[in-house]
């Protein structure tokens, strides 16, 4: 093994660990625009509960289903800027996988 084969290896980690923190980053960025747009503008997504606590988790919960490539049966999108969130978080999502399985 010479020591080309080990930069590459090194340097192929090192874009892995990369896209798994863009992943992580879009999904916690997600959950954090569903809790803001549930709590300021809308409940178009149906996520708000009693608890700001259960609205929360929820609004983590569809982050979590959206970025895996999923969507919880009981998210609905009413109006247009739901659908653009929405769109947007599932376009960035798929690209970063993609990104993910090159690398």
């Amino acid at each position: 093994m010479n020591a080309n084969t080990a930069d590459t290896t090194s340097t192929n980690l090192t874009l892995f660990q990369t896209s798994v923190k863009f992943y992580f980053f879009v999904t916690m960025s997600y959950a954090v625009i569903y809790f803001l747009y549930t709590t300021l503008l809308a409940n178009d997504y149906a996520l708000a509960r009693e608890s700001t606590s259960d609205t929360i988790v929820n609004c983590f919960f569809t982050a979590a289903f959206v970025s895996a490539g999923s969507t919880p049966t009981e998210l609905e999108h009413k109006s247009s800027l739901a659908r653009l969130v929405l769109a947007s978080h599932v376009t960035l999502s798929v690209i970063l996988r993609v990104w993910m399985i090159t690398v």
